[in-house]
């Protein structure tokens, strides 16, 4: 399948607003001989004197803010998707009532629109083989003739671009299956018991966000919002005009920092707090039917009143109330 997703209008058109920054001007001579990179620092040389720049310009203020403006960029074109999916639907004979539900896919934006800061388009300016005329264009310098303030980075426009590609890989998958206890114990009428999983595992989750090197992968599946499994189990028992309904929402450990970057800044975190560790929440509900046009539900979500890890802060994939209670009619006329 191929999807597009045109800018919306504030991306387009929002009307730009005052920002002052402190930008590092790559231009600067100083910058220029404590770059460390030899290729940058030689694009740097070669193509700040294409913009005219002098190579003995300073920066005439480099401890000051910049002026310029945060908004929309008109020029944006649309996202692009392709995605890959084939399922599977099985229905085995020899258990009558099981279903099993099998889609893998694998999606991949390009084109992908995503706000760059003015320090990473005066980078991206000049720090290529090349220059970017496109990031050279959002952050104009004064002319030659600006006095002491010559060449200074003034009036850029910061905001969104078409650089960044999203990739998703996984598994979608959900099982049902239904029986009556009673044919367990001789027949008897002990309701209908309904059984049910659904979830998902990530094979592979990826952002191409940096606009220098477009083909860097940004690795985020296991990370916080992104977990590797998640599912949510599901029994419903059933008899007459009550049901009872017990679920299960459980999600693997979430890095929530780098474990490998210990040895750089080994006082950045106790070794529990690495990660979200594995989330169980549970609930329980019920439903009674009083006539056929009116019911009374209610139950108790978050039963054991379970919290994620406190680093993990407000992710909205983990529930963050607690226990709570609730109790409702629904009357139809």
């Amino acid at each position: 399948g191929k999807a597009v997703r045109a800018p919306t209008l504030s991306e387009l058109y929002s009307p730009p607003g005052d920002t002052f920054p402190n930008i590092t001007d790559p231009c600067s001579s100083p910058v220029i001989a404590g770059t460390t990179d030899q290729r940058i620092r030689n694009n740097r040389i070669k193509n700040c004197a294409l913009l005219g720049i002098p190579t003995t310009y300073v920066d005439p203020n480099p401890g000051f803010s910049n002026n310029g403006k945060s908004g929309s960029n008109p020029n944006l074109q649309p996202e692009e998707s392709k995605s890959h999916t084939i399922s599977a639907i099985i229905t085995p004979r020899w258990v009558p009532r099981l279903s099993m539900i099998f889609d893998y896919y694998d999606i991949k934006i390009t084109n992908a629109i995503s706000t760059l800061s003015a320090q990473t388009l005066a980078n991206l300016c000049v720090d290529e083989d090349a220059l970017n005329p496109a990031a050279c264009a959002a952050v104009p310098r004064r002319p030659a003739s600006a006095g002491p303030n010559a060449y200074e980075i003034d009036n850029f426009l910061e905001g969104p671009f078409n650089f960044a590609a999203l990739l998703s890989r996984g598994m979608d998958f959900t099982m049902r299956y239904n029986f009556e206890p009673g044919d367990l114990f001789g027949g008897k009428d002990w309701g209908r018991l309904d059984l049910g999983v659904t979830g998902n595992y990530l094979i592979r989750r990826q952002n191409f966000t940096n606009p220098t090197v477009p083909g860097l992968a940004t690795d985020i599946d296991s990370t916080v919002n992104n977990p590797r499994v998640r599912f949510r189990t599901t029994a419903t028992w059933t008899k007459g005009p009550l049901a009872l309904t017990w679920r299960a929402d459980y999600q693997t450990a979430q890095e929530l920092f780098n474990y490998r970057l210990v040895g750089a800044n080994g006082d950045s975190r106790p070794k529990e707090y690495f990660d979200t560790g594995s989330f169980l929440q549970q609930d329980i509900s019920f439903r009674y039917d009083v006539t056929e046009k009116a019911y009374i539900r209610g139950g108790v979500n978050n039963i054991f009143g379970v919290e994620p890890n406190i680093q993990t802060g407000l992710t909205d994939n983990f529930d963050l109330f607690g226990r709570r209670f609730n109790l409702g009619m629904n009357i139809r006329f």
